[in-house]
């Protein structure tokens, strides 16, 4: 798969790995921003990540257009009521 735009370096974001109180792990990472995209805009496309897309006359795993070198997929453990992603899912 090519992809014709040039992704964030990755020293662009901050992550980390914490210990909760509870013994939890919450486990971040904080991108440099992305100019021009809104909020509403970030929560359509996650709700709408499973499933291909046609891309420069291709057709392909949204996920892999979206962050095509690091990860592979993305799956949903838990869904919403109406069988849906969102938050809480």
């Amino acid at each position: 798969m090519s992809i014709s735009w040039n992704p964030k370096p990755l020293d662009s974001a901050r992550s980390g790995v914490e210990t909760l109180p509870d013994g939890r792990l919450r486990c971040w990472i904080e991108h440099d921003t992305l100019q021009g995209v809104t909020p509403s805009m970030l929560d359509w496309w996650f709700r709408h990540l499973e499933g291909d897309m046609d891309f420069e006359g291709q057709r392909l795993p949204r996920y892999r257009v979206w962050h095509p070198v690091d990860d592979i997929e993305v799956t949903y453990t838990q869904r919403l009521a109406d069988g849906g992603v969102g938050v809480g899912a």
